[in-house]
């Protein structure tokens, strides 16, 4: 992972503190519209500090683990065809929110729950849904499946969180 000085990461900190402390805790699948905005805001400061796009991902999902879905080159952008900038960042954890509330249609958020439950039992500790989903993208078909979901790229991946 890449390093900011360590003058720049205390100055991005105060900056971005408020938001990280309203966003801890807050599972992907609950945010609001407005959440996406400050993870856009956040992820934009930290690409402002030097950070490459993989290490904003990495310490947001440090940060933010049940929150924000992983970004590496390698798997997901890759995956997923998506540039490297914040926007595509933000884009990517609006996919997670939407395939996630295309599984739960007509039901309640503990099918979710119980996919943790179940994922945890059978390789022995547990995941966020932010990692379960990361997963997908090692998968070229189930990837495609869940963005064909989702109505194609251009809307699995767009603004529009109407669900």
């Amino acid at each position: 992972m890449g390093r900011l000085p360590s003058e720049g990461s205390a100055n991005w900190l105060r900056k971005n503190l408020t938001d990280l402390q309203d966003l801890q805790g807050r599972a992907l699948y609950s945010l609001a519209p407005e959440d996406f905005q400050d993870i856009f805001d956040i992820s934009s400061s930290f690409r402002d500090c030097g950070a490459p796009p993989t290490t904003f991902g990495k310490a947001l999902h440090f940060f933010l683990p049940e929150t924000v879905m992983l970004w590496d080159q390698a798997i997901v952008r890759n995956t997923y065809k998506l540039p490297s900038d914040p926007e595509s960042f933000v884009s990517y954890q609006r996919f997670g929110w939407k395939l996630l509330h295309h599984v739960t249609r007509g039901k309640t958020v503990k099918v979710l729950r119980q996919l943790e439950r179940d994922h945890a039992r059978s390789i022995g500790y547990f995941e966020p849904m932010t990692m379960i989903l990361d997963h997908l993208a090692f998968s070229p078909k189930l990837s495609a499946r869940a963005v064909a979901a989702l109505g194609g790229s251009s809307q699995a991946f767009s603004d529009d969180l109407s669900w």
